[in-house]
């Protein structure tokens, strides 16, 4: 590998000269992070995956290692490289909670690694949910929680910060929706005497997006969560609180009142650190809180996005 040095740069210029004219672009590289960590990743053009990377993580990246490889060889190589770093005992950041799983992935199958790597460089193509705008005509809408939910007073605001984050976070939502995310109406868990969960998102088997209801002084709330990954760069003017699950480990947690919520994960840092975090989770295969799906809502989820996708 081509090892270059990129303490304190912020810009491609200083990258890009190291690569003749014609050179490959696509193939492996490695970052290699000040705190000593590595992280191994594959790029169709390691420039746009370096630039993205600069602006996502909140460590400081020191070197790029990077080998030309076709993009058929691209899994392979990759897993090679994860393989050999592994059993040198380097600390990869790829094994944090949603960090990218090398090689084949299933998600792979209905999102391309190519597709993939765009979301992740913020690519924001036109979506067109026609069909599952279809799907949902007749069907049954009379679930206990969904038709609690739909009653709420501010069930507009709900729905608006659910189509923003699922809009603007998960690739191809028609396509991986309940086998690999699936939102919640009136979820019962973490229920205090003046907090209760209104709807989540979970993606694999990670709560992502949790807006919640709190009672105050007679008067309600609404207001909620995102988590991301750690490690990645985030606005520093957001409440940000480090948290941990049981069951995978450290998150970070943005807190603030749900419509800021809808605003939040267009910011663009926000916005990188919750995609990497839905791929990685994307990756790591099928969701067991399918059957918690709460189809109705997701359709009305669906109708919102198609809506603000034929205004924009």
């Amino acid at each position: 590998m081509t090892r270059i040095d990129v303490r304190g740069i912020d810009s491609l210029s200083a990258v890009s000269n190291v690569f003749s004219t014609g050179a490959s672009r696509c193939g492996i590289y490695v970052l290699h992070f000040a705190d000593g960590y590595e992280y191994v990743g594959q790029a169709r053009n390691v420039l746009t995956r370096f630039r993205t990377h600069v602006r996502s993580w909140a460590y400081p990246i020191v070197a790029l290692d990077f080998a030309p490889v076709s993009a058929e060889h691209l899994d392979t190589t990759e897993r090679q490289v994860v393989q050999s770093k592994e059993r040198e005992a380097v600390k990869l950041r790829n094994s944090a909670l949603v960090g990218l799983p090398m090689g084949d992935a299933a998600v792979d199958l209905l999102i391309t690694r190519p597709q993939q790597e765009e979301w992740l460089d913020g690519v924001d193509p036109h979506a067109d949910f026609t069909d599952r705008c279809m799907a949902a005509e007749g069907r049954d809408r009379s679930g206990k929680n969904f038709a609690t939910l739909a009653a709420h007073p501010h069930y507009e605001v709900i729905l608006n910060v659910l189509a923003a984050y699922i809009r603007q976070v998960i690739p191809a939502p028609d396509m991986t929706e309940k086998k690999y995310w699936c939102v919640s109406a009136m979820p019962s868990t973490g229920r205090t005497s003046t907090w209760r969960r209104i709807a989540a998102v979970t993606v694999n088997n990670v709560e992502t997006l949790v807006i919640g209801e709190t009672t105050e002084n007679g008067k309600v709330y609404l207001d909620g969560f995102l988590n991301v990954a750690p490690g990645l760069r985030l606005p520093s003017t957001l409440d940000v609180v480090e948290t941990s699950y049981r069951t995978v480990g450290e998150v970070q947690s943005i807190h603030s009142d749900a419509s800021f919520l809808e605003f939040a994960v267009h910011h663009p840092l926000v916005r990188d650190a919750a995609r990497t975090t839905a791929i990685g989770l994307l990756r790591k295969g099928t969701s067991m809180m399918g059957r918690y799906h709460c189809m109705p809502l997701a359709d009305d989820i669906f109708l919102r996005m198609q809506s603000e996708e034929r205004h924009s």
